[in-house]
């Protein structure tokens, strides 16, 4: 028997594991259920932010955790210590099968070791993130969605055996599974407030929507690109690797944004022919800045980078007239006393 759950095979964001993967179950089930995610979407990565203490230094803000949150999926979690006597590894094999059985997707981590599709295979212990959405019990396959380091979201599949095993020799002697169902009730209406004081928060570096945590140093919004700019600037300086965790983030970003600024064009909230050409532009030299890190990193020419810093420059000055022109778009639709922020 072959069970599939749908997922979205050209997500619109690939910088992490939550932006892709979880997009992609987002997006397959919205159309699904015939909902529309836009209005929603465009609330979202509206704010960015430096963190020099945090694994992913340069994010973006999500106003809702994707993954974390119970508004989007609702999880099981399960635990389990393999040095346990009795402890049995086809656990592991009805557990999931059981869990896409019931329309729960499973994320699961492995040791990327014994997977042959990874690049780690025989070579290097090192766990990975998974995400189970489907098997075939006759061919003793399981298929799954990985986001790998310096590669976008892509499909793989195993055997039964080989994932099981994988999920079941990690370092730690733990096998970590989350099983998903995602939430069709959930609600993809458009909001104004959140939008606005995200994108005042982007243009002013501050942060409201989500609790900052004692003791950590962060920068938001304009003063987080500044922070980039900076590390861009010392990868000149000793000619090194640009991490792809970075520049590809903050790629995404500019594409959340240009998607927001083409809902309004769309939808006639913004009527102004230069936004419209100012939005194919950001969208061109975003594209080449991309493609320019790419390329720096495979040829590792520092002429390459005098460049991609012009570009990042060209960017952010695209990107502040984009949001101050949404800022003051929202700011005419609804009244005052419904947005935080109004001077």
């Amino acid at each position: 028997m072959k069970k599939i759950l749908p997922v979205e095979t050209n997500p619109l964001f690939k910088s992490s594991f939550e932006t892709s993967v979880y997009f992609s179950i987002i997006k397959a089930q919205a159309e699904l259920n015939k909902k529309d995610i836009t209005p929603w979407l465009i609330c979202q990565m509206a704010n960015y932010r430096f963190n020099c203490n945090s694994l992913r230094q340069f994010d973006i803000i999500k106003n809702e955790n994707w993954y974390a949150g119970i508004k989007l999926f609702f999880k099981r979690d399960y635990l389990f210590d393999v040095r346990i006597p009795g402890w049995d590894k086809s656990k592991i094999r009805e557990i999931i099968q059981l869990s896409i059985d019931n329309k729960r997707y499973v994320h699961i981590k492995a040791d990327a070791y014994y997977l042959k599709s990874d690049p780690a295979y025989k070579l290097i212990h090192i766990d990975v993130d998974c995400l189970i959405y489907g098997y075939d019990s006759e061919k003793e396959l399981f298929y799954y969605l990985q986001h790998r380091y310096n590669n976008p979201l892509d499909f793989y599949e195993s055997s039964i055996s080989e994932m099981t095993e994988a999920a079941c020799s990690r370092n730690c002697f733990r096998v970590n599974i989350d099983t998903l169902i995602y939430n069709r009730d959930f609600d993809f209406s458009f909001s104004e407030k959140t939008l606005y004081n995200s994108i005042y928060d982007f243009l002013n570096s501050t942060k409201q929507l989500i609790n900052v945590v004692p003791g950590n140093k962060e920068y938001y919004g304009l003063e987080a690109f500044e922070k980039l700019r900076d590390y861009l600037k010392s990868i000149a300086n000793y000619n090194d690797f640009l991490d792809w965790k970075v520049y590809s983030t903050f790629y995404d970003f500019q594409l959340a944004s240009i998607y927001r600024c083409k809902f309004f064009l769309n939808n006639n909230y913004i009527a102004d022919s230069k936004i419209a050409k100012e939005v194919l532009y950001l969208s061109e030299i975003s594209d080449t800045f991309l493609n320019k890190c790419n390329k720096y990193n495979f040829e590792r020419n520092v002429h390459e980078l005098a460049e991609i810093i012009e570009l990042f420059d060209l960017i952010v000055n695209s990107d502040v007239l984009v949001s101050k022109t949404i800022l003051k778009t929202i700011k005419e639709l609804v009244s005052s006393s419904d947005i935080i922020n109004i001077n």
